[in-house]
């Protein structure tokens, strides 16, 4: 077969208009990347804020539990039945060292907490 057959539909290619095709293909994609990049670092960011968001309702969530035991425990302990426990003096000096180690902690671990909402 003749080759001028075969290629007759093949034209010359001009270099630089190949070149500028590259470099407006290779923008292009550039740019498509840096909106994909800016794209996960806000879904990751999202996924940060969702998570602090989860977290900070299971802290309330056991907050208000632990609060509402703690409240039905001391109403037990002051009742009558239990009034003997409260007159004894090394009960009475740990029911105090407790209490301040729950202020102390209140101060140090639980305010900042809250302040950060």
């Amino acid at each position: 077969m003749d080759p001028r057959v075969k290629y007759r539909n093949v034209k010359a290619v001009d270099c630089e208009e190949v070149q500028k095709m590259t470099e407006y293909f290779k923008s292009k994609s550039k740019a498509i990347e840096e909106k994909i990049i800016a794209l996960s670092e806000a879904r990751e960011q999202k996924k940060a804020v969702d998570r602090a968001r989860v977290i900070t309702n299971i802290w309330k969530e056991e907050c208000i539990q632990l609060r509402a035991e703690e409240r039905e425990i001391n109403g037990q302990i002051r009742c009558q039945t239990y009034g003997w426990i409260l007159s004894d003096p090394e009960t009475a000096n740990l029911i105090r060292i407790l209490e301040e180690e729950e202020r102390e902690f209140q101060q140090n671990l639980v305010k900042p907490l809250w302040t950060l909402r």
